[in-house]
């Protein structure tokens, strides 16, 4: 055993009758007995307990929930001329007049195009449709764009087949039985435009 480990006992003895007893014990003390002297006592010891180790556990972290994707809602308005022989449709829904002549008969509104317009997206939708005539028409024809089926506003629905309506673009010359030539036709615009109600 260490050094360290040790520890110095004094005791008293005294002579008794039947031998040395041993009456107390007393740390670090120096004791005298008549018979044997100053005496000291050292009594090996148990070392000190090794300080038993507390274990601390650590928490696991709670998993951070991950967040639910929320679906992306897409506005979409489908347009189509009914008589697309008479229309360029590739820059749908933005509609030009073909190259043809358009005749008047008297002064009596001509109807020279007809088209639906469609909800096929996930929000309502409000539609607005606007001609434009080229300049050489002006003050020579009027145009008016009615429409003859259905609302402006649009409901969506869950099959991306929503509510429809249908249009139709005329036109009212200023002078009887004018005509419209092919040069100046082609510049004949319908556009469809959307807002989200």
């Amino acid at each position: 055993m260490a050094i360290s480990d040790r520890r110095k006992i004094a005791a008293v003895c005294v002579l008794a009758a039947g031998g040395i007893g041993l009456v107390g014990v007393s740390s670090g003390a120096t004791f005298t007995s008549t018979a044997t002297g100053s005496f000291t006592v050292e009594a090996d010891l148990p070392p000190n307990p090794t300080p038993t180790a507390t274990a601390t556990a650590t928490p696991t972290p709670t998993p951070t929930p991950t967040p639910t994707a929320t679906a992306t809602k897409t506005a979409r308005l489908t347009t189509v001329a009914l008589n697309s022989s008479d229309w360029f449709t590739s820059a749908a829904p933005v509609f030009t007049y073909k190259n043809k002549e358009i005749k008047f008969t008297g002064t009596s509104a001509k109807m020279i195009g007809g088209f639906t317009a469609q909800n096929t997206g996930d929000l309502d939708l409000t539609v607005t449709a606007t001609v434009t005539l080229p300049a050489d028409l002006g003050g020579k024809v009027t145009a008016e764009v009615r429409l003859v089926k259905g609302t402006a506003a649009l409901k969506a629905a869950g099959d991306q087949q929503g509510d429809s309506a249908e249009y139709e673009l005329w036109l009212t010359p200023a002078r009887p039985g004018d005509t419209i030539s092919k040069d100046t036709a082609k510049d004949i615009r319908l556009a469809f435009s959307r807002t989200t109600a």
